[in-house]
């Protein structure tokens, strides 16, 4: 089994020859595509030199050399990637030792599986970017690994991701299968954050997928100030739940699956909901926005029918 690892890189030359020589270590990886994204510093000079140095290393280019974000850089690599199975990691971070240690066990043992996910940890360059992250991501302390706390059956997975409620995994700790990447549409370029969850999203409910080492790091992500999650905000998070909502909304869901789907979509205009002081307009928001959503989509009115259904996942989607 030979791993594809694919690199977008972006004004990354600060960290790039790190996070290259981190998959480079790695037997089982045979091929590293650097996916140069018209980058303003000399990063392009600096994944050159390590295509050079390499012979795992491959550099590529979009044809127009210009500047296409994140999700076009991956799905040009998966693209390019020679092996079945592919993996991703950002041009600042890093992967560690037994990054695929696991994963290789749980696909021998589960051989019709598409995916392994595991543990990814964080590295912070300094005080400012840890506080922000820390904030943003609503961590309750700043080394909480990124990771599904929790062995979750594939068949639930999906269900598990769009309920959010016990933790999730990210670019840095999946292994996946070429095949499924392009059946689920790969990355949306619509995205310029959170392009990655609606894949692991979609990903889950058209394949299946299985927990690696989800209690401690194979990955760390580095944190500083040029980081785009730290960017992410109500807006960003609302056209996140608009791509889900409307890819999903014709697909064949459980009940339950449609439910917690529908409120997530409605809690999203007002970002993450917690109880607090501003409660009652959180409420009146979310109840407007539940509105509007089945009207402009008749087919999800079929979720009104399930009253008793709606409390339960309203009150477990607020816990």
């Amino acid at each position: 089994m030979k791993i594809s690892v694919i690199i977008p890189v972006y004004n990354a030359q600060e960290f790039l020859t790190e996070s290259v020589k981190s998959a480079v270590s790695l037997d089982v990886v045979n091929e590293i595509i650097l996916i140069e994204d018209g980058s303003n510093d000399d990063s392009l000079l600096l994944a050159k030199e390590l295509e050079q140095e390499f012979k795992k290393v491959i550099l590529i280019q979009h044809p127009d050399k210009g500047n296409h974000g994140a999700a076009s850089a991956r799905n040009l690599g998966v693209e390019k990637a020679t092996n079945d199975w592919v993996a991703f990691l950002d041009a600042d971070d890093y992967y560690l030792p037994n990054r695929f240690d696991k994963d290789i066990k749980v696909i021998k043992e589960n051989k019709n599986i598409d995916g392994v996910y595991s543990a990814v940890g964080t590295n912070y360059l300094d005080e400012n970017s840890k506080s922000i992250f820390v904030d943003k991501m609503n961590l309750e302390a700043a080394d909480e690994l990124t990771t599904i706390t929790s062995n979750v059956n594939p068949k639930d997975l999906f269900l598990y991701l769009i309920e959010g409620k016990g933790g999730y995994f990210c670019t840095d700790g999946i292994l996946l299968k070429k095949e499924l990447i392009q059946k689920a549409g790969g990355f949306d370029v619509t995205l310029r954050l959170h392009q990655d969850t609606g894949l692991w999203l979609k990903m889950a409910f058209l394949g299946k997928l299985m927990g690696g080492e989800i209690e401690s790091a194979v990955s760390m992500r580095t944190i500083h100030p040029n980081n785009r999650i730290t960017n992410k905000n109500t807006a960003s998070q609302i056209l996140f739940w608009d791509v889900v909502f409307n890819w999903f909304k014709n697909k064949s869901l459980s009940k339950q699956e449609n439910m917690s789907l529908l409120i997530q979509y409605a809690f999203a205009y007002k970002g993450k909901y917690k109880i607090d002081y501003s409660k009652i307009r959180k409420l009146f928001i979310f109840k407007i926005n539940f509105i509007v959503i089945l009207f402009k989509n008749p087919i999800m009115f079929k979720v009104i029918f399930f009253p008793l259904l709606f409390l339960r996942t309203f009150k477990r989607l607020l816990k």
